[in-house]
């Protein structure tokens, strides 16, 4: 992700607009985008110094550093970096100065210091060569780490990538994002509903299959804490949205030192293009349980769920999962709220206090502070609240209470 002093906009009054390469400058900056992932792939193996001397020998020498060094950030976040090389730094360290104390008090005034000879004996004593200790010295320093692989990609996919990123930069300071989706396939539907859920966003969805769908979203700048996190979550959203066709983006951000309220317009016509592979991941409590109960006894079958909920008129929702009784085929959905989401769970039971005609079970972080008194009489299930992982014994006697049993 772009850092605040890479991300280019243009002003139009109240309006913003990330400085995108045009046709004309992706041609211009093809020779530079193929020389930086040129550098980045010689680098296989080296320390991330290294790399970064390489980088600066060639940012130097452009007029533009900013979008240089945009474009090497964009480049450097797709790196694999040994980080745990230096774990044994400390003790290496440890030794060799410990080594290099006694060796010192034992020199008169004209004796040289023998640097070879102290990492010689503190190779013996950790069973390693002393060049390898002499590597694993400050191998705990950033500049120190390894890259052990670097993703060859096109100068050409790199120049797209930097417009995506331009615009995930702006959105890192929203206060709320308005997404309009033309009427497309259910899977396209799906994906976004989805992606929304695993990027835990705070969401308020309207619309129909039929005419397509309008979701609000949640800024970061709309937050009281964990803003850095959800807008990087927010930011991470943007490529699934890109990688369909027939959409608009309408979003508020704070810009700027003096935090001035403007808004940034996108839509499908702004040619940016995904990096979006498919497929946005899985919840890890929803993993975990899922798999857990997968392994109990009993007649309840979980799956996933793979429907969208329409109250018409009221609102739309995707739970994670959905349980069935093997004898009754009576079926409870379960949705999932762990972060950011306080007010997000009672806008759902509000939903759900609307008219929903199925059995609900919701799991709630203790960590929004909810108390599963919320759901009042009229609410169609119950709410659970847990502590780390959803608790799968504590499911199962939901669903038996709810009418399974």
């Amino acid at each position: 992700m772009l850092t605040a002093d890479m991300v280019r906009v243009r002003r139009n009054g109240a309006r913003i607009r990330p400085a995108f390469l045009k046709p004309a400058a992706f041609d211009q900056l093809a020779p530079l985008a193929d020389l930086l992932i040129e550098t980045f792939a010689q680098h296989e193996g080296s320390s991330v110094d290294e790399l970064h001397a390489a980088l600066e020998e060639i940012s130097a020498a452009e007029r533009d550093r900013v979008r240089v060094l945009g474009l090497i950030k964009i480049l450097e976040d797709t790196c694999e970096i040994d980080d745990g090389a230096g774990a044994d730094a400390d003790r290496v360290r440890a030794t060799v100065f410990r080594i290099a104390a006694a060796r010192r008090r034992a020199l008169d005034l004209r004796q040289p210091f023998d640097r070879s000879a102290v990492l010689a004996e503190a190779a013996t004593h950790l069973g390693r060569t002393p060049d390898d200790v002499d590597r694993a010295l400050f191998a705990d320093l950033p500049g120190a780490q390894r890259i052990l692989r670097f993703p060859r990609t096109t100068a050409t996919a790199l120049l797209h990538r930097y417009n995506l990123a331009l615009a995930q930069g702006v959105l890192l300071r929203a206060t709320r994002v308005v997404l309009d989706i033309e009427p497309a396939p259910p899977t396209r539907y799906r994906e976004l509903f989805h992606a929304i859920r695993f990027r835990r966003l705070m969401a308020d969805i309207s619309g129909d299959a039929d005419h397509g769908y309008r979701i609000v979203l949640d800024g970061p700048m709309s937050l009281f804490e964990s803003t850095q996190r959800y807008g990087l979550q927010l930011a991470l959203f943007l490529p699934v949205v890109v990688a369909g066709d027939g959409w608009t983006l309408s979003a508020d951000v704070v810009w700027g030192k003096t935090r001035e309220r403007l808004t940034m317009e996108l839509s499908d016509r702004d040619g940016l293009v995904s990096n979006h592979r498919g497929g946005a991941g899985e919840l890890e409590e929803i993993v975990a349980l899922e798999s857990a109960f997968a392994r109990l006894d009993g007649p309840w079958v979980v799956r996933r769920n793979a429907g969208i909920f329409e109250l018409k008129g009221k609102g739309v929702f995707m739970p994670d999962l959905v349980f069935e009784h093997s004898q009754t085929r009576k079926c409870v959905y379960l949705e999932a709220f762990g972060y950011w989401s306080r007010e997000a769970v009672f806008r759902r039971v509000e939903l759900l206090q609307q008219g929903f005609d199925s059995t609900f079970l919701l799991a709630v972080s203790r960590k929004l502070r909810v108390s599963p008194e919320v759901a009042g009489e009229d609410f169609p299930g119950r709410i659970l609240v847990y502590t780390g992982s959803i608790p799968v014994h504590a499911v199962r006697r939901a669903l038996d209470e709810l009418g399974g049993s």
